[in-house]
């Protein structure tokens, strides 16, 4: 069996945001204040699905849950809502099936500014990303 590339099925989550938030628009891509709110998910969520790459423990998910984990770990971060039914329905996970790896994400997220491989926290620390490989991991979440 093949798995996706995380960074399409994050692709495929941004569209659903896109579709529910910005219904009547004639483009995803117009910047309205909710768009411009979910850049920080976004970049948040590339930030956490980059840093958990390079680690071998997380080679035993499937890219598609890489992607859906990294997502819920964003909100979870940014305190932007619930994993609800609609969240199930397009990435077909229960919040229960993601919970694990967004645990081990969460742990890497802690400790991505000691990691030996820096360069993913020093890309997401610069203004040009927010910032955001310094947030701090959501409480709740990896801490055993």
């Amino acid at each position: 069996m093949r798995w996706g590339a995380p960074y399409s099925y994050r692709r495929r989550q941004d569209a659903v945001n896109d579709t529910s938030e910005l219904a009547g628009a004639s483009s995803s891509r117009v910047r309205t204040p909710s768009a411009c709110a979910r850049r920080d998910t976004e970049c948040l969520a590339s930030f956490i699905v980059e840093s958990s790459l390079p680690d071998y423990s997380m080679l035993k998910y499937p890219g598609s849950l890489l992607a859906a984990s990294a997502v819920y770990v964003a909100m979870k971060t940014l305190g932007k809502g619930e994993w609800n039914e609609v969240m199930e329905a397009h990435t077909r996970y229960t919040e229960a099936e993601i919970r694990p790896c967004a645990n081990a994400m969460a742990r890497l997220q802690r400790k991505s500014s000691s990691a030996s491989l820096s360069a993913v926290h020093k890309k997401y620390s610069n203004p040009k990303f927010m910032e955001v490989a310094r947030l701090p991991a959501p409480a709740g979440l990896g801490e055993d």
